[in-house]
């Protein structure tokens, strides 16, 4: 997969610091990444899946509960909302 001006970018960035850790860490956050790309519907990349109460959760698609969770795609502008006490 040919890389984005985005990663060539965070490689930079990676290269300046040298720190074996970050690289490794990067590295494996951007296979995660990925991997979860590949099993979400590309239509809905990009959007935040959140429970029943409102909380943004990990997806999982083959979990039977995937398809009753909220799809979040934002909006221009937009804020995520915060509830606090009074």
């Amino acid at each position: 997969m040919p890389l984005g001006e985005f990663e060539k970018h965070l490689l930079r960035l990676l290269a300046v610091n040298r720190s074996p850790e970050c690289t490794r860490q990067w590295l494996a956050a951007v296979a995660e990444a990925t991997a979860l790309f590949l099993k979400l519907p590309p239509e809905e990349i990009g959007c935040l899946y959140l429970d029943t109460h409102g909380q943004a959760v990990m997806p999982n698609s083959p979990a039977p509960e995937f398809h009753q969770l909220r799809r979040h795609f934002g909006c221009v502008d937009g804020a995520w909302p915060a509830v606090t006490a009074s």
